[in-house]
């Protein structure tokens, strides 16, 4: 037994179109359109440590030295550096509702903040009352300048 196909469909005056994929727009962004980005919920890196960190990560700051904290945080390089990459983890992080604080406390803010509280961190010789300069701390790691050959642009 052999099938024929019939006719097709005329579809004219219904606005389906022929009948064929794609024939219909789809609403949503253009394919060259970068999604939108979500907003920040705080807009800078000095924001959300007054806002959030210092309230959320409180340690008794005394002479008992075990942890280490200066009130001007933004004037050590090492600090101002990890403190960023910890509040843009913590910016993208917190969009994942289900486990997102989570992997952020304990892959991001606790190994950042032990790093950075510690009697070897760049905070070492601050106290509440006063700011070490990082220059007061020790000098930078000695270094060979590496052969420009072994690292091409990007690497």
């Amino acid at each position: 037994m052999t099938v024929t196909p019939g006719p097709a469909p005329d579809w004219a005056g219904t606005g389906l179109g022929d009948g064929f994929p794609n024939d219909t727009e789809i609403p949503g962004p253009a394919p060259d359109e970068p999604p939108e980005a979500p907003q920040l919920a705080y807009p800078t890196v000095a924001d959300w440590v007054q806002g959030y960190l210092v309230v959320v990560y409180a340690r008794p700051i005394d002479a008992s030295g075990r942890f280490f904290w200066c009130r001007r945080w933004w004037l050590h390089d090492e600090a101002l550096d990890r403190l960023d990459a910890l509040w843009r983890a913590w910016e993208t992080t917190r969009l994942d509702g289900a486990t997102g604080p989570a992997t952020w406390w304990t892959t991001y803010a606790d190994p950042i903040m032990t790093v950075l509280l510690s009697s070897a961190g760049p905070f070492r010789k601050c106290d509440n009352s006063h700011h070490a300069r990082p220059e007061q701390l020790t000098e930078p790691l000695p270094v060979d300048v590496a052969p420009r050959e072994l690292f091409p642009p990007g690497h």
